[in-house]
């Protein structure tokens, strides 16, 4: 009962909520440009970390993910020690807490700023996955229907088969709440409702992209609450 009372948020949860997804974004915008070849993941992330903590954030949402070559291909990988390489494709899942409600985002970023043509048509692949999704959400659609409609273009595309994970999930006083927005849901979405959007493509033993948006449920369809795009970063 308090689950479904939770999944509507009121305009002040809102508020907070992109507060905190700002924060987040500037943070990455700002620690993309620091990071280069010979850091590791763990000093990427700490670094994601100290900036959210040493400004507006009480807590980070969940741990940082950050994972870089062969590494990416794991949804959920956890930061390690290896030194990133020029060239080395990202992925960057984080988000902050600030006053009591989470941020949950994930982007894209290469170590330089060079990345090879078949990783372009991935990523162009797992954008034009997110924008179906966040087109498909409104009041009262089914979460199933959501889910759906961004892994069809991951179809149309071949890459269906690579995207092993739900299409999102609610996000506010805790960064997974409901509604879930699966194939194997049977959540209605209703305006207020905050979820993320994030297809991906993971590669075995090559790496992989994740591209995660914040949409509120409005009266009419969804807004998408991101003001950073979702263009792979350039680092240094």
């Amino acid at each position: 009962m308090v689950a479904a009372v939770r999944s509507a948020k009121e305009p002040a949860e809102v508020d907070a909520i992109r507060r905190a997804l700002g924060l987040a974004e500037a943070v990455l915008c700002d620690v993309a440009a620091e990071v280069c070849a010979g850091m590791t993941e763990l000093q990427v992330a700490a670094r994601l970390d100290y900036e959210c903590r040493t400004r507006s954030a009480t807590a980070m949402a969940f741990d940082t993910i950050v994972a870089a070559g062969a590494h990416g291909a794991l949804p959920h990988a956890r930061p390690g020690r290896a030194a990133l390489v020029q060239g080395d494709l990202m992925v960057v899942d984080f988000g902050c807490v600030v006053d009591g409600y989470c941020s949950d985002i994930t982007r894209a970023l290469v170590v330089g700023d060079a990345i090879d043509d078949e990783w372009q048509e991935i990523h162009a692949a797992v954008d034009a996955a997110r924008v179906a999704g966040v087109s498909a959400i409104r009041p009262g659609a089914a979460a199933s229907d959501v889910d759906r409609a961004a892994r069809e273009v991951l179809t149309q595309n071949g890459l269906a088969e690579h995207f092993s994970h739900s299409l999102g999930h609610g996000v506010g006083l805790e960064v997974h709440e409901a509604p879930r927005l699966s194939a194997r849901s049977d959540d209605v979405l209703a305006a207020g409702m905050v979820v993320t959007v994030e297809p991906g493509v993971y590669l075995p033993g090559r790496g992989g992209i994740r591209l995660e948006d914040m949409v509120l449920v409005t009266e009419s369809g969804g807004e998408r609450l991101n003001r950073l795009d979702t263009a792979i970063l350039p680092t240094r």
